[in-house]
């Protein structure tokens, strides 16, 4: 599948180059095809990049600042940073953080806590062909 923003037409991808742990994310134009913007929803909440096998988004951090960023890197087993769970309303929450959403703002992906403005907060999951 793919996250894409369904009032920005964006979704977020895998910045272009070779895969490595920590890796960062960012806000990309929606394109169906692209390898960058396709992944896997794992068991117990991981999300697995297609383009970047055996790697898991995940927040960087405690949990003790305003914003984490997100960054791709290597599954470790009962890691809480790599679990996510998908909102009803669309958004994705981050387990490490409670309450912190997955937003995007030019050049970042962030989890950061449910504000009122929720256009950068709402996740379509679009299928994919795989």
């Amino acid at each position: 599948f793919s996250f894409v923003n369904p009032t920005s037409g964006t979704a977020i991808g895998v910045k272009h180059g070779a895969c490595a742990h920590g890796m960062m994310l960012e806000v990309q134009s929606d394109d169906y095809a692209e390898t960058s913007q396709q992944f896997f929803l794992g068991r117990h909440g991981l999300i697995l990049s297609k383009k970047c096998l055996g790697l898991v988004l995940s927040t960087e951090g405690d949990c003790g600042t305003l914003s984490e960023s997100l960054v791709l890197r290597t599954y470790m087993l009962n890691e809480e940073r790599t679990k996510w769970k998908m909102g009803s309303g669309g958004e994705i929450e981050s387990v490490q953080c409670p309450g912190a959403v997955i937003h995007a703002i030019p050049g970042l992906i962030l989890a950061i806590p449910t504000q009122s403005e929720r256009s950068g907060l709402i996740w379509r999951l679009e299928n994919v062909r795989l």
